[in-house]
């Protein structure tokens, strides 16, 4: 088990079972000595916050992103949904690469890593109240699957995740759009006007199905913003773009989970 504490912050490498697997995992939790724990009383749970990861795995960014929600007073855990596989060693200019490694994991395993996950924040020693997810990319579809699956989420937020599968397989069932009749908590959608992986015309389409169900929601469109665009460690990190869309975010999981 890795420490790191730093601002506030608790975070440590650890495992949680899922079927017949130890699911690789990050978990930062607020100090309880430290000033930035919002549910400074240990009676009362904190609210908790499922962090899903990119194509790249469980990066440096992603627990850094799991820090910042720590700072918030969330209980984050960041899962190693590449546990079995091992991250992809791919350029990130190979996008057929990416897909095939992709399109090679059943998204019904995904969701049900996930939800042991949620099962870990919620029981001991952690015991969180409501749970959320947010994702990105990968994550961002897989974040979007979970609140369509499972009864567990009050809230869901997807960063640029796909929205269409180019074709069903058997690992990939059903396309996300298709599903959106399905989804049991509120939605997030932030999502980059030039993103060349995930056309407008899909966000519109989005967009047009959640107005149909009865879970709140919100699409947020960012002008000039392309694929990654929150990702600060990448060419791609639009500043303006990930500033605006991080407060949205805080606000969304503060008007659903606390």
């Amino acid at each position: 088990m890795v420490d790191n504490q730093q601002n506030g912050v608790i975070g440590n490498d650890i495992t949680y079972r899922s079927g017949d697997a130890d699911i690789k995992a990050y978990l930062a939790q607020p100090d309880p000595q430290g000033a930035c724990d919002q549910n400074a009383d240990m009676a009362v749970p904190r609210p908790g916050l499922i962090v899903i990861h990119e194509i790249w795995g469980l990066t440096e960014h992603i627990r850094d992103v799991a820090r910042r929600f720590a700072g918030r007073g969330y209980a984050v855990l960041a899962p190693d949904l590449f546990t079995r596989e091992g991250s992809p060693q791919i350029d990130p200019t190979d996008r057929a690469s990416i897909m095939k490694f992709i399109g090679a994991i059943p998204d019904r395993r995904v969701v049900a890593d996930l939800e042991a996950g949620v099962d870990y924040l919620q029981g001991p020693p952690v015991k969180t109240s409501r749970v959320g997810s947010i994702g990105f990319c990968m994550g961002g579809l897989y974040s979007y699957l979970l609140a369509v699956h499972s009864t567990q989420l009050a809230a869901a937020v997807d960063f640029y995740g796909r929205i269409v599968y180019a074709e069903k397989t058997a690992n990939k069932p059903a396309s996300p759009l298709d599903l959106v009749a399905q989804l049991k908590c509120p939605l997030l959608g932030n999502f980059g006007e030039a993103d060349q992986g995930i056309p407008v015309a899909d966000v519109e389409q989005l967009r047009e199905r959640l107005q149909t169900v009865a879970q709140p929601s919100k699409i947020n469109v960012y002008p000039g913003a392309g694929h990654a665009f929150f990702n600060d460690t990448r060419p791609a990190y639009h500043k303006e773009a990930a500033d605006a869309a991080w407060r949205e975010t805080l606000q969304f999981l503060q008007a659903h989970l606390s």
